[in-house]
């Protein structure tokens, strides 16, 4: 996973070597008290966006592993209903000979548009 910290860390020490070259190149600029030379209100900045995204992520990975056991649920439940086996008669193995099946008709049995008997 992403480790913030690191990455803040990072991005502080890249700004240390700017204020020690700043400090080579100008020293007179680099005591104005006008001028943030720290720059922390942009690493707080980027810091929480960071965490905003990590947040992000961690929520959508959650919500996705949620809603593919919720879907295989609802499919083993429905199959039990209709009082048949569970079967994976959706998934097509691409070696098998289909004879003179049409690949739009593959397509539909595959994601199931139609029932197995042909019926809308």
């Amino acid at each position: 996973m992403m480790d913030i910290s690191t990455i803040i860390k990072y991005v502080k020490e890249l700004q240390k070597k700017r204020l020690a070259y700043m400090e080579k190149a100008n020293p007179v600029l680099l005591n104005e008290p006008s001028i943030d030379h720290n720059m922390m209100g942009p690493i707080m900045y980027f810091s929480h966006f960071l965490k905003t995204m990590k947040l992000v992520f961690i929520i959508f990975n959650i919500s996705y592993f949620v809603g593919m056991g919720w879907l295989i649920y609802c499919r083993v439940i429905e199959s039990l209903k209709e009082g048949c086996s569970i079967t994976l008669s959706y998934y097509i193995d691409p070696e098998e000979d289909h004879g003179e099946e049409e690949e739009g008709q593959i397509f539909i049995n595959k994601f199931e548009l139609f029932k197995m008997d042909g019926s809308q």
